[in-house]
């Protein structure tokens, strides 16, 4: 198996300049000297209290995980008791405000929906967290402890990479390799978000995807280690679906794909990712446009769609060949409608509207069962 920190630093790629003198320091040194004074307005901390680590959890209606995923975190770092745990709500309907309250982490709420997409709880996260490392959990999700003491060792080392995430569920890699960009769980510089500015809170979906882009055109690295970095629960079905274009997350490639047009390259980069959607696209154009010009030419269309569908069917199994049937058909809409939705520049989100509804120190002052921090499972 290959090193997780690989033999190639010094590339050529941007550096992050975090060490004076790496050899002469321990890594707590290391990791505190990275931050500048002053960080594009965001939150700031004192050098002596600034955390090596912020984990930004954001959630929504996640009541029947967010105990077990705030408890993985937990457990992740409990041998670096500086960290600084960040849980930002979108308004979430059900208990999981009030279950996250008795952790011992800071609680925010973005109290009004039309502010809520998933990138606004990133955002928000990123402005309000003060350490050097930031670490970005879903609020469904369970973290590796073991992933996340690799992935922050390679961070630290290595000047030219800006983030790393992990397989979720299963992984079948035996090698760290370089993509283009993270998903899910995954660890960033705080540095490098600043200087690309982060998340972007309007984006409906796809914000991952895109800040990633940002981050290898800006000269970074990010990679993907080649162990599980969550648990991550799979909710196929209509029901899914339904939820999903509720909340725009179809929305998100257009909106993605209209704030790249300045940039062929990285218009080309959402194509290639996702080119079995652009083919399907493609080919409902191709339907529209045969139904204008020569009816005929759209029976036959329609002929050739069915039999495709049908031997999807055949391989695949009815239920998964109608899954992604319908994930297309609502991708195809969403990609139009998301086209028409620009999103505006980062600084125009109000970040000051999170409300503070819990802090850290108030809970650990009380006696419940929760208010300690779990110890790290060997």
């Amino acid at each position: 198996m290959a090193s997780d920190v690989g033999s190639d630093a010094g590339n050529g790629r941007p550096s992050r300049d975090r060490r004076s003198d790496p050899s002469d320091e321990p890594n707590d040194v290391q990791w505190s000297r990275r931050r500048t004074e002053t960080r594009s307005g965001r939150a700031t901390a004192e050098s002596s209290t600034r955390p090596s680590l912020s984990v930004v959890v954001p959630t929504y209606n996640e009541e029947d995980r967010i105990e077990t995923c705030l408890e993985s975190v937990l457990a992740a770092v409990a041998d670096d008791p500086s960290t600084e745990v960040i849980v930002v709500d979108s308004n979430s309907t059900d208990r999981t405000v009030e279950l996250a309250r008795e952790y011992p982490v800071t609680v925010l709420r973005i109290p009004d929906d039309d502010l809520t997409t998933p990138g606004a709880g990133r955002y928000v996260g990123h402005q309000r967290a003060t350490g050097d490392q930031l670490l970005f959990v879903d609020g469904d999700m369970r973290i590796s402890g073991e992933w996340l003491d690799r992935a922050r060792r390679v961070l630290d080392q290595r000047d030219d990479v800006a983030g790393l995430d992990g397989h979720l569920n299963t992984a079948e890699a035996t090698d760290p390799e370089p993509v283009e960009a993270l998903r899910g769980v995954a660890i960033y510089d705080a540095d490098v978000l600043d200087q690309v500015d982060g998340f972007d809170p309007f984006l409906r979906a796809l914000e991952d995807v895109e800040l990633g882009y940002r981050i290898t055109e800006a000269g970074y690295d990010v990679r993907r280690l080649p162990i599980v970095a969550a648990s991550h629960p799979c909710s196929p079905g209509a029901a899914e679906l339904c939820r999903r274009w509720r909340n725009g997350y179809y929305f998100g490639l257009g909106q993605a794909v209209r704030k790249s047009v300045h940039s062929p390259r990285t218009v080309w980069k959402f194509v290639d990712r996702y080119r079995y959607r652009a083919v399907f696209y493609g080919w409902l154009a191709a339907g529209a446009t045969s139904l204008l010009v020569q009816p005929a030419l759209a029976v036959a269309w329609l002929a050739v769609s069915l039999v495709t569908f049908a031997a999807d069917v055949a391989w695949e199994g009815h239920a998964d060949a109608t899954q992604r049937l319908g994930t297309y058909v609502l991708s195809s809409a969403g990609f139009v409608r998301g086209f028409f939705m620009p999103p505006p520049e980062h600084s125009a989100f109000p970040v000051e509207v999170a409300e503070r509804v819990a802090e850290p120190d108030a809970v650990a002052e009380s006696d419940g069962p929760k208010s300690r921090t779990p110890s790290r499972a060997e």
